[in-house]
């Protein structure tokens, strides 16, 4: 099995309703936000200074987040490794065209017939299916 690389999140790729997400990954970045969710994600938390936030993502960080949020005493974190598999299906449907599936699938240490579903999935916001693809395959 392949081990995971650090997964880096491109905004593009978040479904719209994770609006409260990308204010935490502008103010943040990226890799703070996955430790955040990853430590957090699923849970409400309490946005103040203290030893919670300033040990997992130092003051500076934290002033960061605080003042995205300037309004709100506590925010709900999606669960880290749902979010990390939405974006990795939208980064598979993306580079489809790009790349194989045997290509895809040991990318993301999945099966071909795991990234076939992938592909033909519904999209969460419209719950159409993209095309058929007559020739996806190697």
């Amino acid at each position: 099995m392949n081990a995971q690389p650090d997964v880096v999140i491109d905004e593009r790729l978040l479904p719209p309703t994770l609006s409260r997400l990308r204010r935490i990954l502008r103010a943040i970045g990226p890799r703070k936000t996955i430790a955040l969710l990853k430590a957090r994600g699923g849970t409400r938390l309490k946005l103040m200074h203290g030893p919670l936030l300033h040990g997992l993502l130092g003051e500076p960080s934290t002033k960061l987040l605080l003042d995205a949020f300037p309004d709100e005493s506590e925010i709900l974190l999606p669960k880290a490794d749902k979010l990390i598999a939405q974006i990795r299906n939208r980064v598979i449907v993306a580079e489809a065209g790009a790349k194989s599936l045997t290509e895809q699938a040991l990318e993301h240490d999945l099966t071909t017939r795991q990234i076939i579903n992938i592909r033909h999935a519904p999209e969460p916001e419209t719950g159409l299916s993209p095309q058929p693809d007559l020739f996806d395959g190697d």
